[in-house]
């Protein structure tokens, strides 16, 4: 996921009129308790905060074998697990829909 993540980041990249830009963030879910016991073996589940919706900044999305505490602290909205759904991804990150 996270290979085909970093393709679709890159052509997003060549579309700023289209898509808001996102950062990827790799998180270990065996580390967090909390996160272990929320996804369990829906893994790797790609989330993206929901601070991302006022896009004003870049969008974060997280996949987790899949952060830090910001993943255990912030709300945040399943993208896809397993494997990535771009259409899901694009639809999240799309100027038109927000």
């Amino acid at each position: 996921m996270i290979a085909a993540l970093q393709l679709v980041q890159r052509r997003v990249l060549t579309q700023p009129e289209l898509f808001h830009h996102f950062d990827i963030e790799i998180v270990d879910i065996d580390q967090h308790s909390a996160l272990e016991s929320a996804w369990g073996d829906k893994v790797p589940v790609l989330l993206i905060a929901d601070t991302a919706n006022d896009l004003e900044k870049d969008a974060t999305v997280e996949v987790g074998n899949a952060a830090t505490n910001n993943a255990i602290n912030n709300t945040k909205t399943e993208i896809c697990h397993y494997f990535l759904n771009e259409n899901a991804l694009l639809a999240a990150l799309s100027i038109t829909s927000q």
